[in-house]
């Protein structure tokens, strides 16, 4: 008898070993993954004033021309019925890196003919430090036909500096010809 509980609690313990899984406790996997995230330059400009309109008039005959800016009213003695307007162009910068930009027009003497005409542009920061100081053309020059600098480099992307009105000047002489004369301005921008 004694042997046979032996044999029983020898046969109980066996079983319980073959039986018996041990819990493995802190045991954990691991990988890793990737956010991929691509941010582009985009050199973008926009014209939110795109017209500058000095409307109809003539140049009083006791007068040699007429001499009209935009955005300043200033317009002088021989300007009969012009009404200069109240804004130049206003370019924005609406990409998301500082840009280059050159402006193109025609020549005085194609858009509005005559005798000395002139056609001019000046940029000014209608928005503080949008194109540095010295990148700037801020002093009043000609149309010439081909692309000229308006803002050499740096014309700034951020909301609160990123617009530059461009003044318009012309001198209409009192022989230019009578017609409805209108010219495109062309604003480039490149990345700088």
């Amino acid at each position: 008898t004694l042997a046979a509980l032996l044999i029983i609690a020898i046969v109980i313990s066996f079983v319980g070993l073959i039986s018996y899984k041990p819990t493995i406790i802190g045991a954990y996997g691991q990988d890793t993954g990737t956010t991929i995230l691509n941010i582009t330059s985009t050199a973008s400009i926009i014209l939110t004033t795109s017209t500058v309109d000095f409307g109809e008039g003539y140049v009083n005959a006791s007068f040699d021309s007429c001499t009209m800016n935009s955005s300043t009213g200033e317009k002088d003695s021989g300007c009969v019925n012009w009404v200069p307007p109240a804004s130049g162009f206003i370019l924005e910068n609406d990409g998301n890196v500082n840009v280059s930009v050159t402006i193109n027009s025609d020549t005085a003497a194609t858009f509005i003919g005559g005798t000395n005409p002139a056609y001019k542009f000046r940029g000014i920061n209608s928005e503080a430090n949008s194109c540095p100081a010295g990148n700037l053309t801020s002093t009043w020059t000609s149309f010439t036909g081909v692309a000229q600098n308006l803002c050499s480099e740096g014309f700034r992307f951020e909301s609160a500096n990123d617009e530059l009105e461009i003044k318009i000047q012309v001198t209409i002489p009192k022989d230019a010809p009578i017609a409805d004369n209108s010219a495109n301005v062309v604003f480039v921008a490149t990345e700088s």
